[in-house]
């Protein structure tokens, strides 16, 4: 299928050299030139010895660059203008001494992507200048490990020995919890972790001293000093799939890439989209200098209708889903592509097929596995021609997802299942998973959705021998055991607010034991000067005036002598609160509006000020949406459970509406207050709401007024937000007035009940939300006698993750954190 070309260049040696791999080739379905052409020599060519020519339809002359790898052997042709739909293209490679030759494709219509695809080399990021609210208003610990509040508490259970190595893991939260990656001992002892900014995953060892992990939407490279080292993404017009990423001894790396183009599916299937946007998945290999090794793409070899689930009617066509690339023992590599039910073996770098396992051109005959396997994970060779995988079996008579092993005989062409393993009682991990083999012969199992174990390790026998699961509910793709040796340079430092005041948290991480810590603080980050110093991993800052912003740094001194680099600046609000207290900075803008922030977004046109000790919003133009402009302040977290109150003062030279939120200042945007729109009009008045938190901190929280749309000025004061769990109850509220006892149960699944207090008959109106504000539910429920009263919530059809009910009775608003869980 791929041209294997013989030249007699005058290359780098005498002996005749072999054209390895071309992409495209003639067979090849149509190719824009977004994509590079790729050819691999089986030896290093000489760049001043080769001609190479690109011609289109009517003899026209493509113009292109030529790109070399760094060991010579791949060359790439980087067309600078489009193809034309239809064209044939041909490529001719000649040299001093040869016979012309070439090789024709057909080109398809798409510009060429001229952005640079190198892997990027980055500076590791400073530590996120946020901060969490500790519980028992003290820093938490692992076995002398100091842990911010957000980071994931586990259940861990241990009924046997386990392989070696160290447990990698992250969580990626379905209700808003924060994002880490973690390596960690058995107990749960942190050997290192990172707060992200976004859900990560796929955090593994690549070889010694090397790490990789995912975050939308690249792959990053990590020393054994935990400083990021590259960054990487495949080019050309496509973006990175989150599924795998591999790197090679010589540094070359592997990884997916999604590329979408539109195809006319009518030809294909009756009722087909005739725009039908279609999802192909590429393997890219590239090396050290970004050049393209080797290129493979799945519609060169998979059939729109090979795939199993997906409506070929539709608009959106996903048919292979690719996602996991492993490399068996002889060096071909073998693939899994979840929507075909298919683990597929490909000869490289020639590129073509060596065998299919599974799906509808299944090669093999199961002799003892009736089920086979569907919408798997993470196929990886065991031993010559021997297989595990993560099989979902989201196709399966029963819904039950399993590790299972076959040995395969390639000329028989049989597909013996040698070992399995169920969970009693039965798993269903509907997407994602791995199964991995340990060096001891247990397995390394990840069912990483919601509220199913994270990690399973089981004997060959089938003995559970160690269990891992977050608390709160939580995907994590993928987890592993590998062995690992890193020490950090400089700490990681992180902040962290408690009622005791504001706290550093740091971490040399590594195996040298630290004798103490110096910290170092300043009002700007190139002003620092030593603080104090202290035997700890965390420091409550006393030493310096509260209600305002500082940047820190640590160094750690090590026990024989030897100090640390220092921790990038963290900027962090150094609050000294006592329960009760306002959260906020600058609430009645005596001065100005620092540190409130304004931003606009889809055209809005606005501006903030301080006038007469009051903030004047003054709108030009309002935007399409509430959000299009936003005055807000971050900075300040929320505890898991506790009450808060959010009031202000608020008016306008017009009647308009506007949207209190107290949410999480990052995507998914949680809007944890519940307060909805509120009409305000042209005579000053206080607004007052009470909101209580659901069982898991927030870290990274904001307050927003949202104010787009209409474009009547908002005027705004004496804003406050105060946590009320530990202020006395005659300071809330009174035995007489409209409460919230409590919701049971919750997490829940379809339905739950809030259990409220009425002072009197009446009618309470009940709202509900998503955790992006939409509202999912509207009625009012009478009650015609006072006292303690039940409200049925029910939420069928609805998806996993938290809810903000919203009570209203007369003049009072409360809101109560719901989560489901299915």
């Amino acid at each position: 299928m791929f041209l294997l070309l013989t030249l007699s260049l005058l290359w780098i040696q005498s002996d005749p050299v072999t054209v390895l791999f071309n992409f495209p080739v003639k067979e090849s379905k149509p190719v824009s030139a977004n994509w590079p052409v790729v050819i691999r020599f089986s030896d290093p060519v000489s760049p001043e010895k080769l001609t190479i020519r690109l011609t289109g339809r009517d003899n026209r002359q493509i113009s292109h660059s030529l790109r070399f790898s760094t060991d010579r052997k791949s060359v790439n042709l980087i067309p600078k203008v489009s193809y034309q739909d239809g064209e044939e293209v041909s490529i001719l490679i000649s040299g001093p001494g040869i016979n012309e030759l070439t090789w024709t494709f057909t080109g398809r219509e798409g510009a060429p992507s001229l952005s640079t695809f190198y892997p990027v080399t980055i500076s590791s990021e400073s530590p996120e200048s946020r901060i969490t609210e500790s519980k028992e208003n003290r820093i938490r610990q692992i076995n002398g490990v100091s842990i911010p509040a957000d980071f994931p508490e586990m259940v861990i259970s241990q009924t046997g020995p386990t392989d070696s190595g160290y447990v990698f893991t992250n969580n990626w939260s379905t209700v808003g919890e924060t994002p880490y990656l973690i390596i960690m001992k058995n107990d749960g002892t942190p050997v290192y972790y990172r707060r992200m900014k976004e859900y990560s995953r796929d955090f593994k060892v690549q070889r010694p001293g090397l790490l990789s992990y995912f975050e939308p939407w690249a792959f990053y490279t990590m020393d054994s000093t935990y400083q990021d080292l590259k960054k990487y993404e495949p080019g050309n017009g496509a973006s990175t799939d989150e599924h795998e990423f591999l790197v090679r001894p010589d540094n070359r790396v592997l990884m997916i890439a999604k590329y979408h183009h539109e195809v006319d599916m009518s030809t294909i299937v009756p009722g087909g989209n005739t725009k039908a946007t279609v999802l192909e998945n590429y393997i890219v290999e590239l090396d050290e200098a970004g050049v393209t090794t080797f290129l493979w793409r799945s519609e060169d070899h998979f059939n729109l209708t090979d795939c199993y689930g997906i409506s070929l009617t539709g608009s959106y066509i996903d048919y292979v889903h690719m996602n996991s690339i492993s490399i068996d023992q002889d060096g071909h590599l073998i693939i899994s592509s979840r929507h075909l039910n298919e683990i597929t073996k490909i000869r490289y770098p020639q590129g073509d097929l060596i065998w299919r396992l599974g799906g509808r051109n299944n090669q093999f005959s199961f002799t003892n596995d009736v089920d086979r396997f569907t919408y798997q994970h993470y196929a990886q060779p065991t031993g010559p021609n021997r297989y595990l995988l993560f099989d979902n079996g989201n196709l399966h008579s029963v819904t039950a997802s399993r590790a299972v092993e076959y040995q395969l005989d390639t000329t028989a062409m049989t597909a013996y299942k040698v070992w399995y393993y169920r969970h009693n009682p039965l798993l269903y991990s509907w997407f994602m998973g791995s199964a991995q083999r340990l060096p001891n012969g247990n397995t390394f199992i990840s069912w990483a959705v919601d509220e199913l174990p994270k990690i399973t390790e089981v004997t060959p026998a089938g003995q559970v021998v160690y269990q891992m699961n977050f608390a709160t509910p939580a995907h994590n793709y993928r987890s592993f055991r590998m062995k690992w040796k890193g020490q950090a340079v400089k700490p990681y430092v992180l902040g962290e607010i408690n009622s005791s005041g504001s706290n550093l948290i740091f971490n040399l991480f590594g195996e040298k034991p630290v004798s103490f810590y110096r910290i170092y603080s300043g009002n700007t980050p190139t002003s620092l000067s030593l603080l104090d110093s202290t035997d700890g991993s965390s420091y409550l800052i006393k030493k310096l005036p509260g209600n305002a912003f500082y940047y820190f740094s640590v160094e750690g001194v090590w026990t024989d002598g030897s100090v640390s680099l220092r921790s990038e600046p963290l900027r962090l609000a150094v609050r000294n609160l006592v329960p009760g207290e306002n959260m906020l900075f600058n609430g009645d803008f005596s001065a100005d509006t620092y540190p409130w922030k304004l931003d606009t977004w889809d055209g809005a046109v606005a501006s903030a000020m301080s006038l007469n000790g009051e903030a004047l919003i003054q709108i030009g133009l309002g935007g399409p949406n509430t959000w299009s402009v936003e005055f807000k302040q971050a900075d300040f977290s929320l505890e898991a459970g506790h009450t808060y109150r959010l009031s202000f003062d608020a008016w306008s030279n017009l009647k308009r509406t506007m949207e209190p939120i107290v949410g999480k200042a990052a995507s998914p945007w949680t809007n944890y207050s519940g307060i909805g729109f509120i009409q305000i009009g042209t005579v000053r008045k206080n607004y007052s709401y009470t909101f209580k938190m659901p069982a898991f901190s927030e870290p990274n929280a904001r307050l927003v007024f949202a104010c787009g749309i209409s474009s009547a000025d908002v005027f705004l004061d004496n804003v406050v937000l105060k946590d009320i769990t530990y202020v006395s109850v005659n300071d809330v509220t009174t035995p007489e007035s409209f409460r919230v006892l409590g919701s049971y149960p919750n997490p829940f699944n379809p339905t739950t009940s809030v259990q409220v207090f009425l002072p009197a008959p009446g009618i309470v109106s009940v709202k509900m939300y998503d955790s992006i504000g939409k509202m999912m539910h509207d009625s009012d429920v009478s009650f015609s006698a006072s006292g303690n009263q039940t409200i049925p919530i029910t939420a069928n059809g609805w998806s996993s993750g938290l809810y903000i009910v919203r009570l209203s009775y007369h003049s009072t608003h409360l809101s109560v954190p719901v989560i489901l869980v299915k």
